[in-house]
Formats: C-alpha cells, structure tokens, sequence
C-alpha cells in the first residue's frame, strides 16, 4: 500500500498519475516485467447444473438446481 500525500483534493488524481507513470518508467529500466493475470476455462460436453442465485426472480425456488445443456 502506497500514500500519497497531497496540498489539494484536486491534486490527488494528478499526483497518483504521476506516480504510476514513474512507477512504470522504473520498473521498465529496470527489466521487471508485470504478467497480467491469466484464467484458463475449460468446458466440456453434456450437462451441468447450474446453482441459482438466492432471491432470482425466475420461477425457480432458491436453493434448487436448474440443468443445462453445453453441447
């Protein structure tokens, strides 16, 4: 966690873009690369149930499972 301290409220967006923008600069000079996040889905065929959220409004009761097909 990072603070910045700033003089002014309308300051704040400034300051914090400046910082990140030196931040980056920094880390680029000094070879450390960032991945961004990566997610891996994986479907398969057939069926699945699908758990509903409580409270939906969609003719099924909260806590039944409604059934779907991936195909």
């Amino acid at each position: 966690t990072v603070i910045l301290g700033v003089g002014e409220f309308s300051d704040q967006f400034r300051i914090k873009h400046e910082f990140i923008k030196q931040l980056h600069k920094r880390y680029r000079d000094e070879g450390i690369r960032i991945p961004a996040p990566a997610r891996t889905v994986a479907l398969q065929q057939g069926s699945v149930s699908i758990p509903q959220q409580r409270g939906a409004h969609i003719g099924i009761e909260p806590g039944e499972v409604s059934s779907a097909r991936l195909d």
